[in-house]
């Protein structure tokens, strides 16, 4: 009787952890799919990433291209593509230095360079580039001060416009600047 007792004690125990396993596997389910539906903002724009056709990840560069927010126009994003898509070989002085500035950027856990209250330089790893984040709607002298601040390091303008650099508004100034007409450059003026 003893034995009988233990067979089904077991086999309660062992249907009933089960059961446990199947209700906490239901429930991950489901908290996964509403943290994903959390991150859908309706009313926060999408961003949207254009890769050129036949780019794969797998050693070769995919291009990121800015699409146009509504009265927001990027320039020059044909000439974005050229530079990123063929890179041009920068001299070993210039090279050196857009080493050092890879260096100093990658220990950051968001590879941020540099910061002002104007502007923000990532180094963005898988394209190998730099992107200029403008956080001011004065965005014209944000840019200058931008490429200032690489010329600044040693690095030519040629250099500049081959490591290469980009230029994107920030969502909070694209917010700021709705409704106004406004043409930014992909690229600094000089690398058309």
């Amino acid at each position: 009787m003893f034995t009988n007792f233990l067979k089904h004690r077991t086999l309660y125990l062992g249907g009933f952890i089960a059961f446990l396993f199947i209700v906490v596997f239901i429930l991950s389910l489901t908290a996964r799919k509403s943290t994903q539906n959390n991150f859908t903002n309706p009313n926060l724009p999408t961003p949207t990433l254009i890769l050129p056709p036949n780019s794969t990840n797998n050693g070769q560069p995919i291009t990121p291209t800015l699409t146009s927010t509504p009265n927001i126009n990027y320039l020059n994003q044909d000439k974005l593509h050229e530079l990123v898509t063929n890179k041009q070989l920068l001299s070993s002085d210039q090279n050196k230095i857009k080493q050092n500035l890879v260096n100093q950027a990658l220990p950051n856990p968001d590879f941020n360079l540099t910061a002002t209250n104007d502007f923000s330089i990532d180094y963005i790893q898988a394209l190998d580039e730099f992107q200029v984040e403008i956080l001011t709607t004065d965005y014209k002298t944000a840019e200058n001060e931008a490429v200032q601040y690489f010329r600044a390091q040693g690095l030519s303008d040629n250099s500049i416009c081959n490591l290469p650099v980009m230029f994107y508004l920030s969502y909070d100034v694209t917010q700021q600047l709705k409704g106004q007409n406004v043409s930014v450059n992909s690229i600094p003026d000089f690398c058309k």
